[in-house]
């Protein structure tokens, strides 16, 4: 299991390489305790993976690489730092009959998730516990840092070491009496692109959390809902852009917006949005969306705040005498919202 990286009974790393071929056990035999089990001739402990890259239809002993999983290490790992230890019984316990069902659900799914952010902003919460050594999540992390990889921001490494340091600060954050102040960094609300991560990462991470939303503990709801601005619908509304809850920690009210965003502003935040769109319109709608941040509810409701109506199904900027356009996200604002196609703002 990916919580589980160390024998609580010897205080040691589990190993996650095979001694002989030196790659990945996890790589093989996916949903198998013993891959490739009708081959004879080999001890269940002995590794079955292809000697050949790519043979996956091997059916002869001869040709699996055979190494003995159950040799131990010419180099075994030292014991297990303090603090390391303790978050592997507090794993353990929580897996054990004694715990509630509800209560160990909750906290692995807020543990999955809060995983997810620190291994996207690593090293931002690096742990700095004395004797943690993070050296192998750092080397981990830098791989997938490269933009070509697909792999999925929440998958926990196969490395024992480097899983450990990032569930410790995952755990360690969980911990914190603020949880929404010890999120926050890892997520900024406010222009996650300056951080220099690639956007689709934090993306993924809020798929992720919205999906497993009403799994998690109501805590973590409180506090993460406050960092995903455009996940945090009402439930049961069917109103025009989605019924949202007003966004939490802001330092301006609907009623500080101007229903005609100032040209001054415009020209300053949204200057790189004005190819083949109206100037006024893309004012408009900014100061809709700006309502809609700190009012909640729907663009209609933001609008009507503002004292305009609008036409059609809804409210997105058109191109001068052109088709209508998508809304355009707005980095130097916030996280950008979508509004429905093929409609326009009354001015």
């Amino acid at each position: 299991m990916p919580a589980v990286f160390a024998c609580s009974h010897h205080q040691r790393f589990l190993e996650h390489l095979c001694p002989a071929c030196r790659r990945s056990i996890a790589d093989h035999g996916v949903g198998q305790l013993i891959p490739r089990p009708t081959i004879t001739g080999l001890h269940p402990s002995q590794y079955r993976a292809p000697l050949a890259h790519g043979a996956r239809r091997s059916q002869r002993a001869a040709q699996l690489c055979g190494g003995r999983l159950d040799q131990p290490q010419l180099a075994p790992g030292g014991p297990l730092p303090k603090q390391l230890a303790d978050l592997q019984a507090k794993i353990v316990s929580m897996l054990s009959p004694t715990t509630p069902a509800a209560t160990a659900g909750q906290y692995f799914t807020d543990l999955h998730m809060t995983s997810g952010l620190v291994m996207i902003t690593w090293p931002e919460a690096r742990p700095t516990a004395s004797g943690v050594d993070t050296h192998r999540a750092d080397q981990v992390l830098v791989e997938r840092k490269d933009p070509s990889l697909s792999m999925h921001v929440s998958t926990p490494p196969q490395d024992a070491r480097a899983c450990a340091s990032i569930l410790l600060a995952a755990d360690t954050i969980l911990s914190a009496d603020d949880l929404r102040a010890a999120l926050a960094p890892l997520a900024p609300v406010e222009n996650r692109t300056r951080s220099g991560i690639d956007p689709k990462r934090h993306r993924s991470w809020d798929a992720a959390f919205q999906r497993n939303l009403y799994d998690c503990s109501e805590r973590f709801q409180n506090a993460a809902e406050y960092l995903v601005s455009t996940h945090r619908k009402r439930r049961g509304t069917r109103s025009t852009g989605g019924g949202r809850l007003p966004q939490r920690g802001l330092d301006y009210g609907p009623q500080h917006v101007p229903a005609f965003l100032p040209l001054k502003w415009a020209e300053r935040h949204l200057g790189a949005f004005t190819a083949g769109i109206s100037m006024p319109v893309l004012r408009r709608t900014s100061a809709v969306f700006l309502v809609r941040r700190a009012l909640g509810g729907s663009v209609v409701d933001a609008a009507e705040f503002l004292g305009l109506r609008i036409a059609g199904q809804g409210l997105g900027p058109r191109s001068h005498g052109g088709p209508a356009a998508k809304v355009l996200p707005m980095p130097t604002i916030g996280p950008s919202t979508r509004s429905p196609q093929n409609s326009r703002p009354r001015r």
